[in-house]
């Protein structure tokens, strides 16, 4: 299918941190490895599934990437940055 995901991704889980801080709660070591998402390599498991997959940090790659995949057939992900 054509069909384009794209995932904005800031290597953490910030609705919790900001939960915890409405709580007034400091998360300790354990909470804390609740909210990183750095260890997630989104392209890679693109790619794993038959997905073509890239990673972009400016929106000028952006951009290129999201034409690309627009006008080629299959699936495609771009984790973006931000």
């Amino acid at each position: 299918m054509n069909i384009t995901t794209l995932i904005c991704s800031n290597q953490s889980y910030d609705i919790l941190k900001l939960e915890y801080g409405r709580l007034g709660v400091t998360p300790g070591k354990c909470a804390s490895h609740l909210t990183d998402l750095a260890g997630i390599d989104w392209v890679n498991l693109g790619k794993g599934m038959g997905v073509q997959s890239v990673k972009v940090t400016t929106a000028e790659e952006l951009d290129r990437e999201l034409g690309k995949a627009l006008h080629e057939q299959g699936p495609h992900l771009i984790q973006m940055m931000i």
